[in-house]
């Protein structure tokens, strides 16, 4: 039995490095600053989020719609001990939330979270292009969140614009940061959250194997 191994269990552990890897959503409009890359510690990831959405201001109102996207960031061990924690808002000490720059304008609207035990992987914005000067402009309106099993989770943003695409992280790699494009206060139309570009981190299964003499050792194995 020399040279044969034998799996006993194995475990998630996150990596340490940061986000190397980042995904954009389509240029519909160009409006305002790149806030500062936010990012869930250390072996966390997304599993979940909230919008912040002004709704329709009416007829003569200046509508801003998106302002602002909260993303829920879970560790792997707590994920598993805590299915739907989105559903009943777990203790804040097993998540952590993440945001870079929000708007001046909206409200925080409910959680939505990819059924359990998924992670997020990507995501796709809804978005409105510039009409020009006589007419009101939103830019940036919903977005979806694409899970580890394929699933789409609709946030309940506002309903203007299109679909501008999915966009996925690579094989083996979780949402793990969010960087926002944002129009502040006191511009000619306001449209606040523009475009958003999240960050991708790689995460690492670590086997516990053992030998025939019975001593444990760790591979890492990174295909997941």
């Amino acid at each position: 039995m020399s040279g044969k191994f034998f799996l006993i269990a194995a475990f998630y552990f996150a990596s340490a490095f940061a986000a190397e890897i980042f995904i954009q959503s389509p240029r519909v409009s160009f409006n305002g600053e790149w806030g500062q890359y936010d990012e869930c510690p250390p072996g966390m990831y997304v599993i979940g989020f909230q919008l912040i959405s002004e709704s329709d201001q009416g007829l003569f109102g200046d509508d801003s719609a998106l302002g602002g996207i909260l993303l829920y960031c879970f560790s792997i061990t707590a994920r598993m001990n805590t299915p739907n924690f989105l559903s009943w808002f777990a203790s804040p000490k097993k998540y952590v939330m993440v945001s870079s720059t929000l708007g001046h304008a909206g409200n925080v609207r409910l959680p939505h979270e990819c059924s359990f035990p998924e992670y997020a992987v990507g995501f796709e914005l809804r978005a409105d292009y510039d009409h020009g000067i006589v007419y009101d402009d939103t830019a940036a309106n919903n977005m979806r969140l694409i899970c580890t099993d394929g699933s789409v989770v609709e946030g309940d943003g506002e309903p203007w614009g299109e679909w501008t695409g999915e966009q996925h992280c690579p094989r083996g790699f979780r949402v793990c940061g969010i960087r926002t494009q944002v129009e502040e206060e006191g511009t000619s139309d306001e449209t606040t959250l523009n475009n958003i570009e999240l960050g991708c981190c790689q995460m690492v299964v670590i086997e516990i194997f053992s030998n025939v003499h019975g001593t444990p050792f760790l591979r890492p194995n990174t295909n997941m």
